[in-house]
């Protein structure tokens, strides 16, 4: 009985020393970090408890906006969607009529041209504008 009750003993002694450890360690961690925490820890139960409210619906005001600006960016994306739809559906129609009409299909290819004419010009702008900002800098550097 007496080896019995010196097991149990140990067992429990074995088991504080891991709790106290433990402890220690707690404690060393929040003085180490324990800038911002101390005050927290230092309130009274009920000013804890207060902060912990405040901090709760702070989180829920943080979900709420969350889940306002997600709702905004569904509706943005279905928006978005339907308006790519008709603009498809607008450049159907409008080869539709190109087809029936040969001057519109003309005056179509004409605006075509034209556009792609100016973005070779406007193209050819950017890359002088660049090189001679390059040459610029590369002069100025020596």
């Amino acid at each position: 009985m007496l080896t019995r009750h010196r097991g149990v003993l140990q067992d429990y002694s074995q088991e504080y020393r891991r709790l106290s450890a433990n402890l220690g360690d707690a404690r060393d961690r929040t003085e180490l970090f324990g800038s911002g925490t101390t005050e927290v820890m230092g309130l009274a139960g009920q000013e804890q408890a207060a902060h912990d409210r405040y901090e709760r619906s702070s989180i829920a005001r943080s979900n709420l906006a969350i889940g306002e600006v997600l709702g905004q960016a569904e509706a943005v994306s279905s928006q978005l969607t339907s308006q790519r739809q008709i603009f498809l559906g607008m450049g159907g129609k409008m080869q539709q009529l190109a087809n029936r009409f040969p001057a519109l299909n003309g005056i179509m290819t004409a605006i075509r041209r034209k556009k792609s004419k100016d973005t070779i010009i406007l193209s050819a702008v950017i890359a002088v504008c660049t090189i001679f900002t390059v040459l610029y800098w590369w002069s100025k550097g020596r």
